[in-house]
């Protein structure tokens, strides 16, 4: 269903084939990006689990966070409250900049590093959703286009300084 040149559908989560889906992105996660949704596909919303904290730690590879917001959305009746964007609305997407966690961590800080992740992300959601309902413009702000590239495997990850107004760097170097 999701396969392509470009990226792979690895299926697993804490309740099934997790461990299976972990060793398979830790034995491809040098070579590609990876993109998980951390929240798994039974929830609780918006709460991480531990497995992309524990990857990040072991491949040494930061975590960006994507945030996105809509303004009016349709939302789904689910655990997750899936947003379905109307015609014509506006939508805000906040990127954090990346997140290094320390190599080879143990349980108790990937604990502490998973609750500050998640953190940061229910701040940038918040941020990013009151953004799309009352618009106007963030300092820094830039629109998005869409871009090709030669080679889409492994794409640079953003300056920090580029992607977020000062003020948002800022506050997630504070709570990271």
């Amino acid at each position: 269903m999701c396969s392509s040149d470009l990226y792979e559908c690895i299926r697993g989560s804490t309740a099934r084939g997790g461990t299976r889906a972990l060793r398979h992105l830790y034995a491809h996660g040098k070579q590609r990006n990876l993109a998980i949704a951390p929240d798994g596909p039974r929830g609780p919303r918006r709460q991480f689990a531990a497995g992309p904290i524990y990857l990040a730690s072991r491949l040494q590879i930061p975590i960006g966070l994507i945030a996105p917001g809509y303004d009016r959305p349709w939302r789904l009746k689910t655990w997750d409250q899936f947003a379905i964007p109307r015609p014509g609305s506006r939508c805000r997407i906040i990127l954090s900049p990346p997140i290094r966690i320390p190599s080879h961590i143990d349980r108790h800080e990937i604990e502490n590093w998973r609750q500050r992740v998640e953190a940061i992300y229910q701040q940038l959601t918040q941020r990013a959703e009151s953004w799309a309902e009352q618009g106007g413009r963030y300092e820094n702000q830039r629109p998005v286009t869409r871009q090709g590239c030669a080679n889409c495997r492994m794409l640079p990850l953003p300056d920090p300084d580029e992607v977020c107004s000062p003020g948002i760097t800022n506050e997630i170097r504070q709570v990271a």
